[in-house]
């Protein structure tokens, strides 16, 4: 029978000795944008589908360019901003986006995103995903950043993926439902630090393609893991 999945203090400290070493990674981010909820959006849109060190690059190049604010940016040059945001990727779609949401805050709140932020969180949520382009990770990022991951964990593709190996959800589980399923299994008072560690396992460890389930911290009980043992298999290619 599989052993049931239990984050305890003793695989938490697993967790941290294992993935300390990759927190330097949240330093390439713009510290800015960690006051700023509208820098982060902007930082978040030009994440998507990218890697950091190339969402960093575009942001950086776009900023020396404009000030990262809803006005330069609805009447910025959609050319000089694509151009400005190319190493990211995809750039001509984030221009629409970017342009489409700095009109959007600009025109309705003023220029303030802070107004939505200080509603109710469920309804600061609402109001984000009415914005051009902001989804479910692009508005829980923002509402992290307010009310930290005890209360918000974006779900990304490294999250999704890693609850889904670990059978936490089922593999057609909605943003939400995953969301929840991580809530319920970090602890409140670890969370913050915790859910981070679980996105560094998630990225470096349980990847996509070549994921390393051979020594594992979960492989006693993870789902996807128990192929390798029942199969004899030594690394799977594709999610």
């Amino acid at each position: 029978m599989k052993k049931q999945l239990n984050l305890n203090s003793h695989l938490i400290g697993k967790l941290e000795d294992r993935y300390r070493s990759k927190w330097h990674r949240l330093s390439i981010y713009p510290k800015e944008a960690a006051n700023d909820s509208f820098k982060l959006l902007i930082l978040t849109i030009l994440s998507q589908h990218t890697s950091g060190e190339n969402c960093v690059s575009a942001y950086n190049n776009l900023s020396a360019r404009f000030a990262i604010t809803p006005s330069a940016l609805a009447n910025g040059d959609e050319e000089e901003i694509s151009n400005a945001i190319k190493t990211g990727g995809l750039y001509k779609t984030k221009t629409r986006i970017i342009k489409g949401v700095s009109k959007e805050i600009l025109n309705k709140f003023n220029g303030n995103i802070e107004k939505i932020l200080r509603l109710k969180k469920e309804e600061s949520k609402k109001r984000l995903m009415r914005l051009p382009g902001v989804g479910n990770k692009t508005a829980d990022i923002l509402l992290a950043n307010r009310y930290s991951y005890r209360e918000v964990i974006p779900i990304d593709t490294h999250m999704s993926r890693l609850v889904k190996r670990l059978g936490l959800v089922g593999n057609e589980a909605r943003y939400e439902e995953m969301q929840q399923a991580l809530m319920n299994f970090i602890p409140a008072r670890k969370r913050e630090r915790v859910a981070r560690l679980l996105w560094f396992m998630g990225k470096y460890t349980c990847r996509a393609q070549n994921p390393e389930c051979q020594g594992c911290l979960f492989g006693h009980a993870c789902k996807y893991g128990e192929k390798i043992r029942v199969n004899g298999i030594s690394t799977f290619h594709k999610s």
